[in-house]
């Protein structure tokens, strides 16, 4: 999770239109972070009924 939100500052930091802060500001509006405690309590300990999918970029939770 913490990957995407990386790679989507990286890709407007590179956009050459926008200065860095701009940039920052503007993908960052709505980002929400969350904590692994706050992740394992959402999702049973992370327990296997809670999981809805998986794919490249890891696993889905309900």
């Amino acid at each position: 999770m913490s990957f995407n939100c990386f790679r989507v500052l990286d890709k407007c930091k590179r956009n050459d239109r926008l200065g860095q802060k701009e940039a920052e500001e503007i993908c960052t509006d709505n980002v929400r972070v969350f904590s692994y405690n706050s992740l394992r309590s959402a999702t049973d300990d992370f327990h296997p009924s809670t999981r809805i999918g998986g794919g490249g970029f890891g696993v889905v939770y309900k």
